[in-house]
This record gives structure tokens, sequence and C-alpha cells, in this order.
């Protein structure tokens, strides 16, 4: 279906520009993700008519001025006549005929991109396995990182798309596509509603299956809301208490705390909430930084959360190895994740910056 390659545009057959592959992933990521509602409902400016040469001139031009151009930009071409020159660019022909109706969202200014649902099936040719699964994990989040990586905190969204929404566009329309079955297989163990990327990780490591390198603790919840009990009302105003990680079934949850959490007023809250959640009969298991970089610590809570859930630790040697090397990449996918650049670095964005208006 797609090539596999490191930063994709795609140029459609009328020449307008479609971001995509690792470029999408980018997009759906950043702050442009808050936006998603008004891009659908063309909320924006979009140019129907094809480029034209000036227009294609304009864009060289801006391509060569971004910082962006130090990565290569793969695009994709409705077919080899359609062939033109960018900067830091190489061009791939669709040949599949036409998107799946949704899969490609106008930005406005010439420039779309492809659906976060298709985005993940793209990914499925260059990543797999509990990698997969932490990038629909990252799509499906609360989070998104913000316009410029040292403006501070990331910054809270709606969801862009679910678990379902993926599943129901592999099974409608990848049927047959080369990475649908391995994007099928993943997504399942995409966990909803993260709220930070540790999270995403945490959470695919703890539920994907052993045969994924995951520690097979199903049945998660990420940021469950949990109603007070008579109880719990007497210990906190909030009006009800989110659990980082959760068990419904088991009635056990996991907290992460990271350096963020060390001022005095989020420690309170975080010994709040933990001491209200056990007087309502909820086990919460706390984490933190350290636990999480180092493997073998990241084992001894694992081993707790196994005997609160009254499971036997049946951990092979192969397991075992599997299990520190999904760690180990899933740690380092967060690492390169955290690292993307910002906005004005890169080199579609100077396209899509007339229409789009976004603070810092």
């Amino acid at each position: 279906m797609f090539p596999a390659s490191r930063a994709v545009i795609v140029f459609a057959f009328t020449m307008r520009l479609v971001l995509s592959h690792h470029t999408a992933l980018e997009f759906w990521l950043s702050s442009l993700s808050l936006y998603k509602s008004e891009f659908e409902n063309a909320h924006v400016a979009i140019s129907p008519v094809e480029l034209t040469r000036n227009q294609l001139h304009s864009l060289r031009a801006s391509f060569r001025r971004s910082t962006g151009v130090r990565r290569t930009l793969d695009l994709l071409v409705g077919s080899a006549i359609e062939r033109t020159r960018l900067p830091s660019s190489k061009f791939h022909v669709w040949n599949e005929g036409h998107f799946p109706e949704g899969a490609i969202v106008p930005l406005g200014n010439g420039l779309h991109v492809v659906s976060p649902e298709l985005c993940y099936l793209q990914m499925a040719r260059t990543h797999s396995g509990l990698e997969l699964a932490r990038i629909g994990t990252d799509l499906c989040s609360l989070y998104a990182y913000p316009y410029n990586l040292w403006a501070g905190d990331l910054l809270e969204r709606k969801p862009i798309t679910s678990r379902n929404a993926i599943l129901d566009f592999l099974d409608t329309h990848a049927a047959g596509l080369a990475g649908a079955k391995e994007a099928r297989r993943c997504a399942g163990h995409i966990i909803e509603r993260t709220r930070s990327p540790r999270e995403s990780t945490l959470s695919c490591l703890l539920s994907a299956p052993a045969r994924m390198g995951g520690q097979a603790l199903a049945g998660m919840e990420a940021n469950a809301e949990i109603p007070l009990s008579a109880e719990g009302a007497k210990l906190t105003t909030r009006k009800y208490l989110e659990v980082d990680l959760y068990w419904p079934e088991k009635r056990l949850g996991v907290e992460y705390n990271s350096h963020l959490h060390d001022t005095n007023e989020a420690a309170y809250r975080d010994l709040e909430k933990i001491t209200t959640l056990n007087a309502m009969g909820t086990t919460i298991v706390p984490l933190n930084t350290e636990h999480m970089n180092n493997y073998e610590s990241f084992q001894v809570v694992v081993r707790a959360l196994r005997r609160q859930m009254g499971l036997r630790d049946q951990e092979t040697a192969r397991m075992d190895q599997a299990r520190r090397q999904a760690h180990a990449r899933l740690l380092e996918s967060e690492r390169r994740l955290g690292s993307l650049p910002s906005l004005t670095d890169q080199a579609w964005w100077q396209v899509l910056l007339p229409t789009v208006e976004i603070g810092s």
C-alpha cells in the first residue's frame, strides 16, 4: 500500500498536499490536533484548485526556509506524471485508487492530512507489536505536544479517535492492504484516554499479552472516574476520583508519580487521593519515574500487582527477555516522541501557517 518511510507527504490527484505517515503522526500529536473538529467541518479556507507553477515555486521556497528540510520528506503522488521537485523530498506513487471516505482531512491553503485511523494503518508498515499499540494509544490520548516544545507542559485535548474507530476503519476499508493484519492484531491492545506519554508507555507495558512483551495484566482502564462513597466523601472535596490505571474487576489501580508531582500541593493531592481510595476499598500501587526507568525496579512493582490480582508469576527466561526488550523499546519510543521538533521547525508548517493561527 504505502512505502516505508521516515516522513511522508502525499500529493493527491489534484496536486494538493496531504500529510501522511510519520509527518501525519507528528501533526496529530501536536497542538494542531486541538483543531480537528474545525478542520473536519471545513471552517478554514480550502483551495480546490490544482497548484499552479507559481504556487509550487512558493512551496519550494517555504520548504527551503524551514529547518524541517533537514528531515527527508517522502511525497506520494497519484501518478508518475505528477512528480515535481521539493527540497529534501522523495516521491512515491499512490496506486490504491480512491482514498476511503473520511480518510483525508482538509486543513486549508491546499494542505490536507490523513485521518488518525489511516495514519495508524500506515504506521503498521514500519512498527509492530507493542510499539504499534503505543502509537495507537497516543492517537487515542487526552494530550498533545505544545506548539513549541520549549513552551512547557503538555496540552489537554479531547481524543481525536478511539480504539473502536480504528478497528472499524481497519475492518471496513483496510482488507487486503499492506500492514492491515498487523494493525488489526495490535489495535485491540490500544489503551484510551491516557494523560501523558509516560502513562501511554506504562499502560501498554502492563496490559499487553506476554507474546508482545507485555505483562498480560488485562482489563485495564486509563483515568477511570470512580464515584465517591459516603466514607470517601468525608476525606475529599472532589466529586469523583480519577485513577491513572485501573482494573475495575480487581478494584486495583496504579498511580504514576513523576517529578512533576514533587511540589507540596501535588504531593498532598496524591496522598489525599490514595487515602480516599484505600478507605473505599480500592488498592493503589504507587509507581515513580525511577521505578519506570529501571527494568528490575519495574518488575518488583509488577510482581506486587500480580499478588494483588491473585496471579501466579510464571515468567520464563524467554518471556523475561521479550519483556526487557519491549520495556527498552517503548522507553526509547517515548523519548523520540518527546524530542519532536516544534511546529516552526517543520517544513509543512510553512504551508499551513497562513491559514491557521495558533498561540504558543
